[in-house]
């Protein structure tokens, strides 16, 4: 195959697999900060049809509404402040649908930052991706590779500003001072890459792998 040839197909693959990523949502209260739009839990809400936060539609207050609502002046049978809870299953149970559900909820019902680990063997949140601020290490060389869970398909090595495509925004921290109180937006999903792990960013499975400079 000449180069010209192959850098049409790569041109091609990178154009298919980044076209499965829904356009980033840039028009909300968080990425305008303009208090007059509606927040991006709502946009999320309309996106996947999930109806707004109703406590009265649980049986066990106890439990979920609990676990949800964080508030110092919680019900006398609920807990104040933050809750912790595990989940666990087998593949395909649904714990990433949950944990995407949690997320919503907690910036609806509390206007949370969720902040969410980029990881070599995490996609979970792309789902989440249109509303989604990227932190980087600032001092970090990054690549991104979109590879598909398909072994047949191709691996498809993307530009930084490929990810513009992807994601709502990215920014570049310096260190985890400068991330929580620069970066981390009330009511948004930060997807925090570190320097110990690498993150994966694709439609269905990709990662960004990052070398020392």
């Amino acid at each position: 195959m000449s180069t010209t040839k192959q850098h049409q197909t790569t041109q091609e693959y990178r154009e298919e697999a980044l076209a499965q990523f829904h356009e980033p949502i840039r028009n909300t209260q968080q990425a305008r900060n303009d208090a007059r739009r509606h927040t991006d839990a709502r946009s999320i809400r309309e996106q996947f049809g999930i109806p707004a936060w109703d406590r009265s539609a649980f049986d066990w207050q106890s439990v979920v509404p609990n676990c949800w609502e964080h508030t110092w002046n919680a019900p006398l049978d609920e807990d104040a402040g933050g809750t912790d809870f595990l989940c666990r299953g087998k593949p395909g149970k649904g714990k990433s649908t949950l944990a995407n559900y949690v997320a919503t909820r907690m910036m609806e019902i509390n206007d949370e930052r969720v902040v969410w680990r980029g990881s070599s063997s995490r996609s979970e949140w792309l789902p989440l991706a249109p509303w989604t601020r990227l932190c980087l290490p600032a001092d970090i060389e990054i690549s991104a590779r979109l590879e598909s869970k398909d072994p047949t398909q191709p691996a498809v090595d993307l530009e930084l500003d490929d990810l513009e495509r992807i994601v709502r925004e990215i920014v570049y921290y310096d260190d985890p001072v400068d991330l929580n109180q620069i970066h981390l937006q009330e009511g948004v999903v930060p997807c925090r890459v570190s320097r110990s792990a690498d993150a994966w960013l694709s439609a269905r499975l990709s990662r960004v792998s990052r070398t020392n400079v």
